[in-house]
């Protein structure tokens, strides 16, 4: 999948907040750590959902989509262990 390919998937997840796709995708490949107004597992939440698994592993670099993953389950409390 091409960068511009990625930018159009990444516009498309979010096409009802005004975020600019270049800022998406640097955000996706760690160039940057956040964006204004915008919490990190939000951007992870909105991708899981919104794309299926062989799209997020072509869109998101391993390291991004481990983190969303980490991030989204386990502040849902899937992978907690048992008491």
């Amino acid at each position: 999948m091409t960068i511009d390919e990625k930018k159009q998937l990444l516009g498309k997840a979010f096409w009802d907040r005004d975020i600019d796709t270049e800022v998406l995708y640097a955000f996706v490949n760690g160039e940057i750590d956040s964006i204004p107004l915008i919490f990190p597992k939000s951007i992870y939440l909105r991708l899981l959902s919104t794309y299926d698994w062989y799209t997020l592993l072509s869109l998101l670099p391993m390291e991004t989509l481990e983190k969303a993953m980490t991030e989204t389950f386990t502040d849902l409390g899937l992978f907690a262990g048992k008491e």
